[in-house]
Parts: structure tokens; C-alpha cells; sequence
């Protein structure tokens, strides 16, 4: 027997004629017919009986150089990034959120590049990632994450140590209350319905828009949609709720099948961001058609008619890109006001009461068409009826007509 404890293994055959390995490794003796505990596909007695032997003294040859190679131990040695994974997919079978899952995975994606890169993860490497951050919110919260993976892999024996950062401290943002709920309600159902009614269901009903309102189906009322019923499944506490539904909003519900959900009409729901992406859009209406109305839009496809056709007329770019950038920059410097999409430091602020007047429609049906005229004039336009209204040509028919001087060419 060696110093490590481990005797060569004996080749031996029992009474039924089967061959085994014997050997002694920590004062304990093993049997081996197989090479299964080894992960070998080698069986000696699967084989004709004059090859027996011979596997055998194969079967002997590998368990005993994987023993010496593995520490003398049949427990495979996994290497870290296999270690590694073991743990992070463990913490991941958690009953986390999507979204929290999500951010944990990004993170130990970063972490496992660079184990794979250099070989370990330093306390230098843990210190940069949140350090990328000159936002204190974002600062705390990547941190806030981080310290999460790394106490996981400290407490399952992974070598990691941990991060000593501190969190910044945040200035706090008093949020403005909304002065018309009534108001805000009505434009929000003229967006969108869906949208509309995930706010009625978040404040009158004080449902997560998220995990709960988005997931409703049919089932989930009462026959006379007075009540909702969610299962500790459904819900963030786990716990079974019983929620009533005001007159107001039971107004808008129409009941259908009930294992479909409220929303799409399917068995399916909505994608998890459906009310998120919704909320962004109604955030980023323009607001100047919120106060003046749909009627200032002729000003907006007026101008956008002008600047086309200064294009088509010019044969590029450089004119209207000139007018457009010449005409924000005096409408930002001159005036602004509280209900523009452009709000600037401007020497002037208009505080009255807007009003959509007479004077939208001069510069769509006076100044632009003076402008025509004027350009026109200056860079020799011609042949308007095919500028405007012709066949586009092809990249090859562009080429040749200006023999071949085009950067197409």
C-alpha cells in the first residue's frame, strides 16, 4: 500500500466467472465490476469471455490513475467556474421576482467573465462595477445587488471577499401630488383603455399593476364583479386576498369566459413591461397638443410638407436640416413657456393662457410659401412637376445620370 493509502487494484473473478477490481484506499476496501463510479464506460463482463481479463487490467489501470490524479478521492474536483455556476444557479431557483432575477443575472454574468478571465474575482474587480455609477441611486442600487451575490458565494464556501463600500446618500425628490385626478384619468382613457383601467384597478382597488392587475382573468371575480379573489400565488405576500371593486369601476368591466384574462381577451397575458412601455408613451405626448389640441398639428405637417419639399427641390439635405436647427435656435433663445415640448432658459416666457389662434396657420399658408418663392429664385429651381411628384430613381439610373460623380458610385 502507497503513502496515500491506496493499494494498486488486484484483478479478481468470482464463483460465476465475473471478473472485479480490488483494491484498499483510506483503509477501506472497494469492489469494482465497473468503471461507473469513475464516469468510464468500461464493463469487463459485458464482453466475450477471452476479453474479459483484459478489461479488467484496463478497468484496474483507470480507476487507479483517476484516484491518484483526483486526490485520492472518487468525489470529482469541479473546477471554479463550474463551482460558481453550481451556486448562482442555485440562488436563481429562489422564488425571486423577474425583474430582481434579472439584475442578479446581469450581474454574475460580469462576475463569471471575469473568474473565467483572470482566474478569480479580486475585491478591486467587486469595487469597480458599482464605482461606474456617478449616480447615487444607481450607485446604491447595483451595490445593493452586488452585496447580494458576493454574501451568497461567501456563505457557500466560494473564495470571494467582500466588498467594503458604503451607500452614497440620496437627495430626496418631493414628487409633485396630481391636482385633477379626474383630468388625469380622462386623458389617460383617451390614450389607451387598457391603461386606463390599470389605474383604476392601482387606486381603486390597490392592486401591483405588475403582478397582479396585468395577470387578471374572468375567474378571479365574483359572478357580480364586486370582489376580487387572488390566491397567495397570484399576490407579493403570499397570502390569499379578497379585494372589492367600486361601483366605478365595475362600470367599465364587461365579464367574459373566465379563464381568460381581462386584458387580452386570451389565455395568455400581456409581456411583464406591456403597462411600463404604455406609461412612457402617455408621459411623452406632446404636450403642446394636450393644451392646444389636434389643430396645431396642421402647423406640425405643414412644416413638415415645407421641409420635404426643400429637400426633394434642393437635392439634399443642407438646406432644411440649416432652416430647421436656425428655427429652434431663435425659438429657444427668445421664448419659452410651461406647456411647450422645448423648454429652455429663454429671454422671454410666455405665462398666458394658450390658446390655439389664427396666428399657427400664417406660417404654413403665408411664410412657407413666400420661402419657396424666395429659394426658388436664389438656387434656380426648376422642373418641379418631377422633383416633386417623378419616378425615384434607381441607385444604378442615379449613377449614371451623374456620370458617376455620386458618393453611391
Amino acid at each position: 500500500m502507497s503513502e496515500n493509502n491506496l493499494s494498486y487494484p488486484k484483478i479478481c473473478k468470482n464463483t460465476d466467472g465475473q471478473y472485479f477490481i480490488r483494491f484498499y484506499m483510506h483503509k477501506k476496501r472497494y469492489r469494482l465490476f465497473s468503471g461507473r463510479m469513475i464516469n468510464s464506460s468500461l464493463r469487463p463482463n459485458t464482453y466475450p469471455k477471452k476479453l474479459r481479463l483484459g478489461k479488467a487490467v484496463l478497468l484496474a489501470k483507470e480507476v487507479y490513475d483517476f484516484l491518484v490524479k483526483n486526490n485520492y478521492s472518487f468525489e470529482k474536483k469541479i473546477s471554479s467556474l463550474e463551482f460558481f455556476d453550481k451556486i448562482i444557479d442555485k440562488k436563481l431557483q429562489e422564488p425571486l421576482s423577474d425583474r430582481y432575477k434579472k439584475e442578479l443575472k446581469s450581474l454574475s454574468d460580469k462576475l463569471r467573465k471575469q473568474l473565467a478571465f483572470k482566474g478569480e474575482i479580486s475585491l478591486d474587480y467587486l469595487d469597480s462595477i458599482p464605482l461606474r455609477y456617478n449616480n447615487n441611486t444607481s450607485y446604491n442600487t447595483i451595490r445593493r445587488y452586488l452585496n447580494v451575490l458576493v454574501n451568497y458565494l461567501y456563505e457557500n464556501n466560494f473564495p470571494i471577499e467582500r466588498s467594503k463600500l458604503k451607500s452614497r446618500k440620496q437627495e430626496e425628490t418631493l414628487h409633485k401630488p396630481i391636482e385633477d385626478v379626474k383630468e388625469l384619468l380622462k386623458k389617460v382613457k383617451a390614450f389607451n383603455e387598457d391603461l386606463y383601467l390599470c389605474c383604476l384597478f392601482i387606486y381603486g382597488c390597490l392592486l401591483r399593476p405588475h403582478q397582479e392587475i396585468r395577470l387578471l382573468k374572468w375567474e378571479d371575480f365574483t359572478i357580480d364583479l364586486s370582489h376580487i379573489r387572488l390566491s397567495g400565488n397570484q399576490v407579493k405576500s403570499k397570502r390569499n386576498r379578497i379585494v372589492p371593486v367600486s361601483p366605478k369601476i365595475r362600470e367599465t368591466l364587461k365579464r367574459k369566459e373566465g379563464y381568460l384574462n381581462i386584458f387580452t381577451g386570451l389565455k395568455q397575458p400581456y409581456s411583464r413591461s406591456y403597462f411600463i412601455q404604455l406609461w412612457r408613451r402617455f408621459k411623452r405626448l406632446n404636450p403642446e397638443v394636450d393644451k392646444l389640441g389636434y389643430g396645431i398639428l396642421i402647423y406640425y405637417i405643414g412644416t413638415g410638407f415645407f421641409l420635404g419639399i426643400l429637400t426633394l427641390m434642393d437635392k439634399g439635405l443642407e438646406l432644411p436640416l440649416g432652416f430647421h436647427a436656425a428655427n429652434n435656435f431663435f425659438t429657444a433663445i427668445l421664448v419659452t413657456a410651461d406647456w411647450t415640448a422645448f423648454r429652455t432658459n429663454s429671454l422671454y416666457k410666455d405665462v398666458s393662457e394658450p390658446v390655439l389662434g389664427w396666428d399657427v396657420l400664417i406660417p404654413v399658408f403665408v411664410i412657407y410659401p413666400i420661402l419657396l418663392f424666395v429659394f426658388s429664385k436664389k438656387y434656380g429651381w426648376n422642373n418641379w412637376k418631377e422633383k416633386l411628384f417623378g419616378r425615384v430613381l434607381s441607385k444604378e439610373e442615379f449613377v449614371a445620370l451623374t456620370d458617376g460623380e455620386s458618393d453611391m458610385a
